[in-house]
């Protein structure tokens, strides 16, 4: 006879891709959800063809180890936690660089519209929205990336880090060979908050539903189960930046080397389509931050 036990899909197995776990923090409860991914090679990077190609996107052939990676950005209540708990003052309240504040969007500056904004900080990267625990944070620096990590390392035991370059795009891709894991355009706001036909500058030929940033995990999956590798929030790796791919888009860069640029990866709400590529990449200065910009857990199996 069939019961509902039998109408309830098996989990997978522990070591298959998209296999969720969730450690347990010192209170008992629950962490974030993390998904298995099993390692293997790839093609890193885009074929010559691609639109919107860039100079550093070199093709090449890249081993992945098997790893965790998060099912949805870091939220804006995940980090509320950390901030509470110890007190912690991110790169935009501190004034790291000499300058408080995080580049942000304001619609009503004719002139300049994304600038550097003294206001803006993760509690409040967008003066026309208000920020909702289920956002994925923002206006948050590598350095606070880094902060917020090893604070949940203390809390749970285990060794959570960011992704490396190449573990991010083989996540994003999924087994993908295309510019983008949902395939052409016309899919584009099914799958990821992007800059869309709404937006103020020419975006995806359709309406994802959201002016600004969109709480975590509302647009379908890729097909490993991980939401927004796309779209959203632009995410931190741990990777320094090497316009050749020297190697170290497999390794994670030193947090004593201030001056190295850490790649960022993904596109946000705000990205057009020339940038919304599994194979695009980004960087910046440690300490710089910036309203479309946060990151993603990974961690090692």
């Amino acid at each position: 006879p069939i019961t509902l036990a039998s109408m309830v899909p098996p989990s997978p197995p522990a070591d298959q891709t998209g296999k969720v776990i969730r450690d347990r923090l010192r209170d008992g409860s629950a962490g974030p959800e993390m998904v298995f991914i099993r390692g293997g090679r790839f093609q890193m990077g885009s074929p010559l063809g691609e639109a919107g190609r860039d100079d550093d996107e070199r093709q090449h052939e890249v081993s992945v180890g098997d790893f965790y990676i998060g099912k949805y950005e870091v939220t804006v209540g995940e980090f509320k936690r950390f901030v509470t708990a110890i007190g912690y003052q991110t790169d935009a309240e501190k004034d790291a660089g000499n300058v408080d504040g995080c580049w942000a969007f304001d619609r009503d500056d004719k002139d300049k519209q994304w600038t550097w904004r003294e206001w803006a900080d993760w509690k409040t990267p967008n003066k026309y929205l208000a920020n909702q625990d289920s956002h994925p944070v923002s206006c948050v620096s590598w350095n606070d990336a880094v902060a917020y990590i090893e604070w949940l390392n203390g809390e749970t035991g285990q060794n959570y880090r960011l992704p490396t370059e190449s573990e991010w795009e083989y996540a994003a891709r999924a087994g993908t060979v295309v510019a983008r894991y949902w395939g052409d355009n016309d899919a584009a706001c099914e799958h990821a908050n992007i800059a869309d036909e709404k937006f103020w500058t020419p975006g995806f030929v359709c309406e994802d539903g959201y002016q600004y940033v969109a709480p975590v995990g509302q647009f379908k999956a890729n097909a490993w189960g991980l939401h927004d590798m796309l779209g959203n929030v632009w995410e931190w790796t741990c990777s320094e930046y090497d316009s050749d791919y020297g190697g170290g888009e497999s390794e994670c860069a030193s947090k004593n080397n201030a001056s190295a640029q850490r790649v960022f990866r993904g596109g946000s709400w705000y990205t057009s389509p020339r940038w919304v590529r599994s194979a695009f990449r980004d960087r910046y200065t440690p300490a710089l931050r910036d309203f479309y910009l946060g990151f993603r857990l990974a961690r090692s199996k």
